[in-house]
């Protein structure tokens, strides 16, 4: 049972439970006023009556957290989800709140929290000459981090409630990102003079991949043969992507994620690159190219095998298809440098590289009359919600062509004719009948008859 007394200018709720080890331990747990006292007094014994009561824990908040990446995290996350959370948590939360006990955290320390967060100098700017405050996106993301910790934590028996169903994060919408139509992808192409640019927005176009996935291709997972290429069947497989790590992060990885470790250029770098397995398993798929996009693929092996012979024992083959021209992988920062000066050049919309992704989907979407399974196939998505979610843009000449067809079938279809519409309707209806001999005569006979009455 639990007593309420009180004490100075507060109350105190006092009740005893059992340890880990069987012995009986009280505790005193203070309020400002007495209904919050006799609130908890009421929670307690109904919960040790039932026996959902859990003792109280003083792990604080940065303990919990790297339990939570340890053991959540590294089995659940991407590796670069992973390190993207671990960021924040060593930047933002653990300065902040890290030494808090998670049992005295709640909606008010968190709106607090996220308040002075978004008056606080962002971390990783510091090449900038301009001053940058944690926006409200990244507010957002730590939310989402912590939410999901205080969820372990109640699996786990530290807390009973998630204190974040409470707390309110600064209110974020994303600008929707600019996007090319179909034309604008094939002038990009046609223009291009950097061969590696036009093969990967032949990818991103026509096969629907990722950056990573593409510059991660190697030619033993493409069939562009010329028995294929006549037949076809050109397709290529994705089952990796290249991606950069910390070497000191790699430990992180799953051992059976790393297919290949790519020594770095310069010896003392921080960072390697590796090709890795993708997150899941829906992204392990077979595409088949579109004929163009071989051809394109076809050019490019063959100068790639003329550079080989040419540079000899200067060349490292890797195998990969988007490789430098001394074989070394091509990372995706240098795809998006090289599309940048294609945009600048020639005057084109500014976009992302992903961006060309969401406008093959949303084009598969339209030549498959909305197959989302079909297209789903094609993206490597797990579920096909986030098609129909993300990536199902509605294009605004698409909107322009439903006003036209409501114009043309709903409102001309009400409105009078006129005096003049009915005489084009009627010369047009002398001209077809008068086509056809059988309705002429039959014309003829009428009008000869109206003549005999009209003498009489």
């Amino acid at each position: 049972m639990a007593s309420i007394q009180k004490r100075r200018k507060g109350w105190d709720v006092v009740y005893r439970y059992k340890t880990e080890d069987g012995s009986s331990k009280q505790k005193w747990e203070r309020f400002n006023s007495y209904d919050d006292a006799l609130k908890r007094k009421h929670e307690v014994e109904y919960q040790q009556d039932t026996g959902t009561f859990i003792p109280p824990s003083n792990i604080t908040v940065r303990e919990l957290l790297e339990k939570f990446m340890q053991i959540y995290g590294i089995k659940t996350w991407s590796f670069r989800t992973y390190t993207g959370y671990e960021s924040k948590i060593r930047n933002y939360i653990n300065p902040h709140i890290g030494d808090l006990a998670v049992k005295d955290v709640n909606a008010l320390t968190l709106d607090t929290f996220y308040h002075k967060l978004q008056k606080t100098e962002a971390v990783g700017r510091k090449f900038e000459k301009s001053t940058y405050m944690v926006t409200p996106h990244i507010v957002k993301e730590i939310h989402k981090c912590l939410r999901c910790a205080f969820n372990q934590a109640i699996a786990w028996e530290i807390i009973t409630k998630n204190p974040c169903t409470h707390a309110k994060p600064p209110k974020y919408t994303p600008k929707e990102k600019a996007l090319w139509e179909s034309d604008d992808i094939l002038f990009a192409i046609q223009k291009s003079e950097d061969l590696n640019l036009t093969v990967c927005l032949h990818l991103a176009f026509a096969c629907t991949m990722r950056i990573g996935e593409i510059v991660g291709l190697t030619w033993d997972n493409v069939d562009v043969s010329d028995q294929a290429y006549h037949n076809d069947s050109c397709h290529l497989f994705i089952n990796k992507e290249l991606q950069r790590v910390e070497i000191e992060q790699l430990d992180k990885l799953k051992a059976n994620e790393i297919l290949l470790k790519i020594p770095p250029v310069m010896h003392n770098s921080k960072s390697i690159l590796i090709l890795k397995r993708p997150k899941t398993e829906s992204s392990v798929r077979r595409i088949w190219i579109p004929k163009t996009a071989a051809e394109c693929l076809r050019r490019l092996k063959a100068e790639q095998e003329e550079r080989k012979n040419l540079l000899c024992d200067i060349y490292t083959d890797y195998n990969m298809v988007i490789a430098s021209n001394t074989g070394y992988p091509v990372e995706h920062r240098n795809i998006h440098k090289a599309m940048n000066k294609l945009i600048v050049a020639h005057g084109l919309p500014k976009i992302v590289f992903h961006s060309i992704r969401h406008s093959s989907t949303t084009t598969k979407l339209k030549l498959t009359n909305g197959d989302l399974k079909a297209t789903q196939g094609e993206t490597g998505h797990a579920d096909p919600k986030m098609i129909m979610d993300i990536y199902a843009h509605i294009r605004d000449r698409d909107r322009v062509e439903i006003a036209k067809k409501f114009e043309r079938e709903i409102y001309n279809r009400q409105q009078p004719d006129n005096a003049d519409d009915k005489s084009v309707e009627i010369q047009n209806l002398l001209q077809v009948a008068l086509a056809s001999p059988e309705i002429a005569a039959i014309l003829a006979k009428l009008v000869h008859a109206q003549k005999s009455v009209s003498q009489n």
